[in-house]
């Protein structure tokens, strides 16, 4: 029964990192994401306001 629950503690432990890490990668993913389309946004109202610029 002693494995059984040190077998249970670990896999909990385990499982937690996991979860963890699993976050931590998602969160950057949707930063990055949301970083790209804001620069992307960024650079068109750029090209904008020089095409405007420049007519």
């Amino acid at each position: 029964m002693v494995a059984g629950h040190a077998y249970a503690y670990v896999v909990a432990v385990v499982d937690d990192a996991y979860a963890d890490a699993v976050a931590a990668v998602d969160d950057t993913y949707v930063y990055a994401v949301v970083d790209d389309v804001y620069t992307y946004a960024v650079d068109r109202a750029y090209n904008y306001v020089a095409a405007a610029d420049h007519a």
